[in-house]
């Protein structure tokens, strides 16, 4: 594909330079060659419990036509509690009797998977990730979860509870901030991770996959920020069977076994052997047996490899490594020949494997539930968008607009959905329903502390809001403490003295000196990157495919908004530049002595 816009005056991927909801022959084109879909005669749109899948195409019923509804909230963070300021331990319950009602927690991020990535690929076909979207209707849906542009980013707004602003990851090209196996940088250590504030809570934490939010010093590794134990890589993408890494050029390894146990040492290098995602799931499952008859709980992250854009070398396709009960699926996706390029077939066959990864991790926690006599809450999210440009693993982002690498919807819209067995965490009432609050990465911090009793609120250096109360209760209350004026920062920044920057504010989104993108559509040349630098406002309660330029209309809302970012910055963002992403003499030493595997090699500690 091309990496320039394919004609000026066209941001769609149209030739008549219209939205595609105007173009049908466009929506023809779209649904027969990259959308989970196959063209009849009538327009419909197909809404899984995790995706709006375009089904088909007619003169009745336009699905660009339909409108989701955008609500923006925020908790009012005005408590007369005191505050937890990330320093060290606290004591958070109010009797020691609380720790034995707190439940064990799984949270499962999938990789480059956005909202159109579950359910039915089309008219008459199976789903593809059956068991996820089981969970989802037996859980809570979060139906207006926002994450990051790129996966770096998206993790470190997950893990801190802060957007990227607060510790100099901002960036208006989002992959500026992707971790590599030289980036001599990560997120400060004064910065308290989501494990730890588990931690203080009495919680056993266990993690898995991609980390990808720094490695050049031990102090920036997982077992350093909150994780008693760590199985993962640290870099973009691997190889999905030598686990390679991606940009150490696929020519050393990225997987370590860490621990913080007293006595071991604290990274071990993992050989080949097993697909990825199978080796991940293998030892979560080893692990969760072994704390069948523990009396703590037990936080994991199932940080998985998929649907990440990466070879797989091995096998011929991986196809071969999904279990036998879902060949069906497979032979049903193979009857649509002609309709998916190899790629999105090979995208739709990893979505099969996460979603046996998911029943299995499910089926875990339930024996560990029933033999610790603890409930548990799955939580399940992605990191950032789909990858429409990839070469190995396609996904599919329209009628969202842009795409993994920018700040329009299609690259900040992910799923996300609760599920917990128990009434007790989410009552019959609210149970196969949508939850609606704009809700963020950041968010999940706060949300997670309360799950696990924290009775000391986050002080005002997190953005973190606490959505826990309103999701699983649904009353006027609850729902009321969310404020609807609440602004998110995808990105904030100065370059060359000029800010630049991404945000959400109620309804409105503008995208500030960031770079443009368009619509994906794979029969035409278009810019995955973006080349442009654009100020565009979007109402998207009203128009949530960004389909109509506000900039121009409501000019005052624009400096109104401007101003306000600026002042943040002036205030949080961290001015700190010190980034490097060469090849350096102390890493490459440090891979040789370990076997030419990616490992710390001491860089000095941002505190």
């Amino acid at each position: 594909m091309e990496m320039e816009n394919n004609k000026a005056s066209n941001a769609y991927g149209s030739t008549t330079g219209k939205h595609p909801s105007e173009d049908p022959d466009l929506i023809i084109r779209e649904i027969s060659s990259n959308t989970w879909s196959l063209p009849t005669r009538s327009f419909l749109l197909l809404g899984s419990v995790l995706a709006i899948i375009l089904i088909s195409v007619g003169a009745t019923s336009h699905p660009f036509q339909e409108k989701s509804t955008f609500i923006s909230h925020l908790v009012d963070k005005s408590s007369s509690v005191p505050y937890d300021t990330g320093d060290g331990p606290i004591q958070t319950y109010s009797s020691i009797e609380s720790i034995s009602l707190v439940p064990h927690i799984m949270m499962i991020t999938m990789d480059d998977v956005g909202v159109r990535d579950f359910g039915p690929i089309g008219e008459g076909l199976l789903s593809i990730t059956p068991n996820m979207d089981a969970l989802a209707s037996e859980g809570i849906l979060i139906d207006n979860y926002y994450g990051q542009a790129t996966c770096t980013p998206a993790r470190g707004t997950l893990m801190t509870g802060k957007f990227v602003h607060r510790y100099g990851w901002a960036s208006k090209n989002p992959t500026d901030m992707e971790v590599g196996a030289y980036s001599n940088w990560s997120i400060p250590t004064s910065n308290k991770m989501l494990p730890a504030h588990l931690q203080d809570l009495g919680y056993v934490t266990h993690g898995w996959g991609k980390w990808n939010i720094g490695h050049c010093s031990v102090a920036y590794l997982p077992i350093s920020r909150g994780f008693d134990s760590f199985l993962g890589y640290f870099g973009a993408g691997i190889d999905y069977m030598t686990y390679n890494g991606a940009d150490y050029g696929y020519n050393g390894g990225d997987m370590l076994n860490m621990t913080a146990s007293v006595g071991k040492a604290p990274y071990v290098p993992v050989g080949p052997g097993l697909f990825s995602e199978k080796m991940f799931m293998g030892d979560a499952i080893s692990k969760m047996s072994s704390l069948e008859h523990s009396s703590k709980p037990v936080f994991m992250w199932m940080a998985m490899h998929g649907a990440h854009d990466d070879k797989v070398d091995g096998y011929s396709k991986i196809s071969d490594v999904i279990p036998a009960r879902d060949y069906y699926t497979l032979k049903v996706l193979k009857e649509t020949k002609g309709l998916f390029e190899p790629a999105q077939m090979q995208f739709f066959q990893l979505m099969i494997e996460i979603d046996h990864v998911v029943e299995e991790l499910k089926l875990s926690m339930d024996r560990m539930s029933q033999s610790t006599g603890r409930d548990y809450l799955l939580v399940l999210n992605a990191d950032n968008g789909g990858d429409p440009c990839a070469s190995n693993q396609v996904a599919a982002t329209i009628p969202w607009r842009g795409s993994k690498f920018n700040f329009f919807e299609g690259g900040l819209k992910v799923p996300a959905f609760i599920y917990s067995p128990s009434t007790s965490l989410i009552p019959t009432s609210v149970v196969g329903t949508k939850y609606n609050r704009l809700m963020h990465h950041v968010d999940w911090i706060a949300t997670l502390r309360s799950v696990g009793g924290a009775t000391i609120a986050l002080d005002d250096t997190y953005d973190s809001v606490d959505h826990w109360s309103a999701m699983t209760n649904h009353n006027d209350f609850a729902l009321n403490a969310i404020d609807n004026n609440r602004t998110l920062f995808y990105t904030l920044g100065k370059e060359d003295g000029n800010l630049y920057f991404a945000s959400r504010m109620g309804k409105y989104k503008l995208l500030y000196n960031v770079y443009n993108a368009t619509y994906m559509n794979p029969e035409k040349d278009i810019s995955c990157m973006g080349s442009n630098i654009i100020i565009m406002l979007f109402n998207i309660e009203e128009d949530p495919y960004e389909s109509s330029d506000l900039s121009s209309t409501l000019p005052d809302l624009v400096t109104l908004m401007a101003s306000v970012a600026l002042e943040v910055y002036d205030e949080q963002a961290s001015k700190w530049d010190g980034f490097n992403w060469e090849e350096s003499e102390p890493a490459l030493t440090a891979f040789d002595a370990s076997d030419n595997y990616i490992v710390p090699w001491g860089c000095t500690t941002m505190m």
